[in-house]
């Protein structure tokens, strides 16, 4: 399967990045150092770095018929994103993140979920008419969509793949049923199972916790600078990070998972390979310096793998 095409159900929206030395307390104004907007979104990353690594990428959410979702919406084409199933709601806003960047502080966020919350099952069923190779699901998305995602993928034999986690009090993951990777970060791992994955028998706690909730083939675990951890339900193996900048404030989560998907549908279910190709594509966007211009293109790749006389070879 040379160009899978995947469909990807996850948060498109606004991205508004407010830097300053320091924030105002209540009742008082201080003077900011800059803003900017950027595209952003678990799903339009995700699809971003799927269609750079050469994938037949497909968005399904919804935006608001503002000029932002207009903005948006040209930003995936020009990446080569198929945004046929992207669902303009007359009279909402689009979704936007305000990231608070202050000095010495923990970044902060706040979340407008706007036409993104209004997502319905209708939207999942008609982004299958695209005749889907596999589908990707985040962890924002409304109920319905997830119960529908999951029949129709059950109903066409297609594989499904659960990249973060829902809210547990909006939707628990036993309600999903089954998926064919479920992959999940440190926090998310420990939000679901009370485990804090920090060494090789937690690890293997958290998976088997997380295997009690939903049938999975097989559940991978990131552990940002520390790898990888893979659990096929009876054995487990770990992958090691590269040894390359660490930026602040920056993870590879999409780059991962987009790479891990890909991978795994390129080379028919070979996970251990899709895992050792992941590393490597979440080692070129860190090397880059993370955000949407370091989602790599496989020649990015192959260059990486041939400088770096990595033992993977590229079909």
């Amino acid at each position: 399967m040379l160009k899978p095409r995947i469909l990807t159900a996850g948060q498109v929206c606004t991205e508004l990045i407010l830097k300053s030395r320091i924030l105002p307390t209540p009742g008082t104004r201080a003077k900011g150092d800059s803003f900017y907007y950027l595209p952003g979104g678990r799903g339009l990353h995700s699809s971003v770095a799927l269609a750079r690594l050469g994938a037949d990428a497909v968005i399904c959410t919804r935006l608001g018929d503002d000029s932002y979702g207009n903005d948006l919406t040209e930003y995936l084409v020009s990446e080569s994103v198929d945004t046929r199933f992207l669902v303009k709601e007359r009279g909402e806003d689009t979704a936007l993140l305000v990231r608070l960047l202050e000095e010495m502080t923990a970044e902060r966020h706040l979340i407008y979920l706007g036409a993104g919350e209004r997502m319905r099952d209708t939207d999942i069923e008609d982004g299958f008419v695209c005749y889907p190779d596999a589908v990707m699901l985040h962890g924002e998305l409304t109920p319905q969509v997830y119960d529908e995602a999951a029949k129709l993928a059950r109903e066409q034999k297609l594989p499904l793949f659960l990249v973060s986690l829902p809210d547990p009090d909006r939707y628990p993951l036993s309600r999903l049923g089954a998926c064919e990777i479920l992959s999940v970060d440190e926090d998310e791992a420990q939000r679901a199972t009370g485990i804090r994955p920090s060494d090789q028998e937690k690890c293997m706690k958290a998976c088997m916790a997380l295997t009690q909730q939903v049938k999975t083939s097989y559940v991978v675990l990131r552990l940002g600078e520390r790898g990888c951890f893979l659990f096929d339900g009876l054995y487990y193996h770990f992958f090691s990070s590269y040894d390359v900048p660490q930026p602040n404030g920056v993870n590879s989560d999409e780059a991962f998972t987009a790479a891990l998907v890909l991978e795994y549908l390129r080379s028919e279910g070979d996970i251990k390979r899709s895992c050792e190709f992941a590393t490597v594509v979440s080692a070129i966007y860190l090397t880059r310096g993370g955000g949407l211009r370091g989602y790599p293109s496989m020649e990015d790749v192959y260059r990486f793998i041939r400088r770096n006389d990595i033992d993977f070879t590229l079909e």
